[in-house]
């Protein structure tokens, strides 16, 4: 998120997700993160990062299809980015 604003801006935005009550934050496994390095190490020739490919393992331990993003790395690997 601060890629694309401040770093006041993207801690308030991410206060507000943390506070609301329809959030919830989940806990990365180590096999979660076994299967992100996966991902990561499967694919070096794209410019994701550990940190998108913790979110893609995340997402389909979770069975998540959706993102709220402008992370074109999240359609790339399946998901749904929104908004499209």
């Amino acid at each position: 998120m601060t890629k694309r604003a401040s770093n006041s801006t993207a801690h308030e935005i991410a206060q507000a997700f943390i506070l609301s009550p329809e959030a919830c934050l989940l806990d990365l496994t180590d096999e979660d993160f076994d299967a992100a390095w996966a991902l990561f190490a499967q694919y070096p020739d794209w410019d994701f990062d550990l940190v998108d490919a913790m979110s893609f393992a995340l997402m389909r331990r979770e069975r998540i299809e959706a993102a709220l993003t402008f992370d074109h790395h999240f359609a790339q690997m399946g998901f749904t980015a929104l908004p499209g």
